[in-house]
């Protein structure tokens, strides 16, 4: 067992260590430009036009440095960020807070998260899996506590066509970004392939751990009956996914 977790770990660290940048990828909205940047195994979400974005997410300690020169590539000015949303309270997500903070930016997470958040510890969730039993040995740390801005209604950012739905699931705090209706976030309510999505990032799986992996799978099918104009999907690890694949990954899953 000892050996076989070993060649686990290094092969977590392996994707991570070469998928530390990721190439951007954007979808144009009109004047609304999309992209998600991935920074060790997390995409970062960038939303912008004329000189007013936000994002969506930070990934781990350290991920707001490597993120800086990836934003600086899209021509995105950090004063122009009004705000960071985190999709959940988790230290791949959340665990760079604090240097968002010093660079002056807001940073928005949903009340039902606040508690992990604060104490830097992952809530508790279910561990679905072989292979997540092995990663929570090495994922699910501490990381550095964190006081952003709480809101506990949805909320939109007109400017930017922006709406933030709070869905639960993963986590009890977990929410799904949706840009103009078309192109949506949704943290960890499902993955992309494995390792980070080093491997098959295009394949729709079951994350690792949730709260309640219902109300997560019943969030993303809410999202699809709800909203017929989304067409790309973007989860936190690996995609992007189209509407298509979701709503057959779902359908076979028995939602």
């Amino acid at each position: 067992m000892r050996d076989c977790t070993s060649l686990v770990l290094f092969g977590l660290t392996l994707a991570l260590g070469m998928s530390a940048c990721g190439s951007p990828r954007r979808t144009a909205l009109g004047d609304i430009e999309v992209h998600a940047v991935r920074i060790d195994s997390t995409n970062i979400g960038v939303i912008h036009r004329r000189g007013q974005a936000v994002l969506v997410d930070v990934g781990l300690e350290g991920a707001w440095e490597k993120f800086l020169p990836e934003l600086e590539a899209l021509k995105v000015d950090v004063d122009d960020v009004d705000r960071m949303i985190i999709t959940h309270g988790h230290g791949d997500h959340a665990g760079d807070i604090e240097a968002v903070q010093d660079a002056g930016i807001d940073v928005w997470l949903h009340a039902d998260d606040e508690a992990a958040v604060a104490e830097g510890q992952n809530s508790d969730t279910e561990v679905i899996g072989l292979e997540a039993a092995v990663l929570d040995l090495f994922v699910t740390g501490p990381f550095p506590p964190s006081t952003p801005k709480l809101f506990a209604e949805d909320f939109v950012i007109p400017d930017l066509k922006v709406a933030v739905h709070h869905v639960g699931g993963h986590t009890a705090g977990s929410v799904v970004v949706l840009v103009d209706d078309k192109v949506a976030f949704v943290g960890d309510l499902l993955r992309g392939g494995n390792l980070g999505g080093l491997v098959a990032p295009e394949v729709p799986l079951v994350h690792y751990f949730h709260v309640d992996q219902d109300v997560s799978h019943q969030a993303l099918r809410d999202l699809l009956d709800e909203h017929k104009d989304v067409h790309t999907i973007w989860p936190a690890h690996g995609g992007p996914f189209t509407r298509d694949q979701v709503d057959t990954w779902l359908t076979g899953i028995g939602f």
